[in-house]
């Protein structure tokens, strides 16, 4: 996956420089974010949590522009709305958005210290000569329209649109339910994405919007983890956003997230769990790109290119040779497999059906057939067979015996794999 990852960032810039931005949902283009006015006045608390329905949050200011924009689209049919800024003391203002504080732009009307400061929510007055300034309120008992705000996307024909990634769920696909990472992967794969990180409270909140009319307790992510040592998104993005619970108690390698609060899982916390699981999942990709090839129909296997005698790096797959079809007498192939530093490598070997005894799958531990003989397989296998390298490297032997008995159906083998720490 790493591979094909790599090649679809290295063609963003020019992607983007085509890519047409859009809001969905009805929000309008305002600067560089998408607005949206509710005239209806509600309390601060409510309107916070419409905005949280849009994956959003109530409208943040950070310059004058944007502070005499927002009056101009609210129009002169509204006299005042909420901002997104909340204030925890006399001076301590800090937005919803998670954008900081208002130390770099203000338009208070009064002296932050006034007496006005023992209410915390602020107000933007929209008509008049106080237009453009902004005020304290009560949170609770004012009732004001407001405009919501989410991030700009780029056109895109996927039903889940969201600051600039494609968000698809397992069910748009043949098999919504998968066992381990590797099978969902795949399926990601297949349509230019990978299994779905999370960076921010927002792109959680719109998966668990997405998620509230299904029955689901939980979905696989795409991260790994040491056994709940430090973890890892598989799409190469910093781990830089949400909270694991009970990982200490765990042995597995896969992460899921909570869609539901049950004993210790807290809805929107991830957990670790083993990756033999069947799992529900869900894939994410860049918006506003073309999807080179076409995926795989719905129940049928995907190609997998042979990789024989070839190194792959951190993450992909590799096959027997002309899999799924019979593979020929004699045949002879390699496959190293690295990753970086002291990472390591999970593979998972599917669909095996060799001759018994006569052609073997060799694992080597290391990176040659000179690294530990970890594992032989042969013969077939209706379940799939996992292995854990011990460092950043993994070698792999497949050799098949010469006059095979023609009448075997021999398709070979696929094999995935992904890098873990």
């Amino acid at each position: 996956m790493w591979r094909h990852v790599f090649l679809l960032l290295a063609l963003l810039p020019s992607i983007q420089a085509t890519q047409t931005i859009t809001c969905t949902n009805g929000f309008t283009l305002v600067g560089n974010k998408c607005l949206k006015l509710f005239t209806a006045p509600t309390s601060r608390r409510n309107a916070s949590k419409t905005c949280a329905e849009y994956a959003g949050n109530l409208v943040a200011i950070q310059n004058q522009e944007e502070n005499d924009a927002l009056a101009s689209f609210v129009g002169d049919g509204v006299r005042s709305v909420w901002l997104g800024l909340y204030c925890f003391g006399t001076s301590n203002c800090l937005w919803d958005d998670a954008s900081g504080s208002n130390d770099g732009f203000s338009s208070f009307v009064y002296n932050i210290t006034s007496v006005y400061d023992i209410y915390k929510c602020v107000t933007y007055k929209v008509t008049g000569s106080w237009s453009g300034r902004w005020f304290r309120g009560d949170c609770s008992y004012d009732l004001r329209p407001f405009v919501c705000q989410i991030p700009t996307t780029y056109e895109d024909e996927c039903a889940l649109n969201y600051n600039g990634n494609c968000y698809l769920p397992s069910e748009n696909f043949f098999s919504s339910q998968v066992i381990g990472i590797d099978s969902a992967r795949q399926w990601c794969l297949n349509n230019c994405a990978g299994l779905v990180s999370i960076h921010s409270a927002n792109e959680l909140r719109l998966i668990q919007n997405y998620y509230k009319t299904k029955d689901h307790e939980s979905i696989l992510v795409g991260a790994v983890t040491n056994s709940g040592k430090s973890f890892l998104w598989t799409d190469g993005s910093t781990w830089d956003y949400g909270s694991v619970v009970g990982s200490e108690q765990s042995s597995g390698t896969c992460v899921k997230l909570a869609l539901k609060t049950s004993g210790s899982r807290v809805k929107g916390s991830f957990y670790v769990t083993k990756c033999e699981e069947s799992n529900y999942y869900m894939c994410k990709r860049p918006a506003g790109i073309s999807c080179v090839g076409e995926p795989a129909p719905s129940g049928e296997t995907p190609p997998v290119t042979p990789n024989c005698n070839e190194f792959l790096m951190n993450s992909g797959s590799f096959s027997s040779p002309n899999y799924p079809e019979t593979y020929s007498d004699g045949e002879s192939c390699t496959y190293g497999l690295g990753t970086l530093g002291s990472q390591r490598i999970r593979v998972t070997f599917s669909n095996i059906v060799v001759k018994d005894h006569e052609d073997h799958i060799r694992i080597y531990d290391g990176d040659s057939v000179e690294s530990p003989l970890a594992m032989i397989i042969t013969g077939r296998h209706s379940e799939p067979v996992y292995y854990e390298s011990s460092s950043n490297r993994v070698f792999v032997t497949y050799n098949t015996a010469d006059n095979l008995d023609a009448e075997f159906a021999r398709t070979g083998f696929k094999a995935d794999f992904v890098t873990i720490v």
